[in-house]
């Protein structure tokens, strides 16, 4: 199989205010020729749309984890903590060397904010 993009779907039952955290706070650039909100994390997409058979928070948002790799989590943790969101983990070094830390988006799912070891 030769993949030509990966998009990642998040159903919402609120996909607008969904929609507004990734845009707004974690300022993922969104990509205007979709009728539904797609915004661009590296070389995927994330496409959020409304779902019949989704409703309210994630009951298990450790089973599918969204990781954006970041240059500075630290720095990223600090901008995004001062539009209020708290984060499920702090950020914290990792035994591979790597820098880690996670929130939540408004549906409870996990996003992880990553930095590769420098060096």
């Amino acid at each position: 199989m030769e993949v030509q993009e990966l998009t990642v779907m998040l159903g919402s039952e609120q996909p607008e205010r969904l929609a507004t955290f990734y845009e707004e706070v974690l300022q993922l650039p969104r990509l205007s020729q979709y009728q539904d909100a797609v915004f661009r994390a590296g070389e995927a997409n994330i496409r959020i749309i409304r779902h019949s058979r989704v409703a309210g928070r994630n009951l298990d948002p450790a089973r599918v984890q969204l990781n954006l790799f970041v240059r500075d989590v630290r720095e990223e943790a600090k901008r995004i903590e001062r539009q209020g969101v708290s984060f499920v983990r702090r950020p914290e070094r990792e035994e591979w060397g790597g820098v880690v830390a996670t929130m939540e988006d408004p549906d409870g799912n996990y996003v992880q904010i990553i930095e590769e070891p420098r060096g």
